[in-house]
């Protein structure tokens, strides 16, 4: 499955792991899921204390391409509502 050096699990990608979303390190330490990896980002993986690969970016060019290739979130349109007795009651 993967060998451990120094504290830090390291595994082979054809190694059977459940399938979920990954799991990446941005440089600024927090810890996000995301939707896919793009191919070709620079990153080290290693598994946390609860089994999962986490991927960790190694430079700046890998963080942007991980982050411009995510899907937008599309918000849900806005309703408007009415309040009773605001004017707008047919007479």
């Amino acid at each position: 499955m993967g060998c451990c050096f120094a504290g830090v699990w390291r595994f082979s990608p054809a190694s059977a792991l459940p399938a979920m979303a990954p799991l990446v390190v941005l440089r600024d330490g927090r810890k996000r899921e995301f939707a896919l990896l793009p191919e070709g980002i620079a990153s080290d993986t290693y598994i946390d204390r609860y089994q999962r690969p986490v991927h960790v970016l190694l430079d700046a060019a890998s963080e942007r391409l991980l982050l411009s290739s995510q899907p937008r979130r599309r918000r849900a349109p806005r309703r408007r509502s009415q309040a009773p007795g605001d004017g707008r009651a047919a007479a």
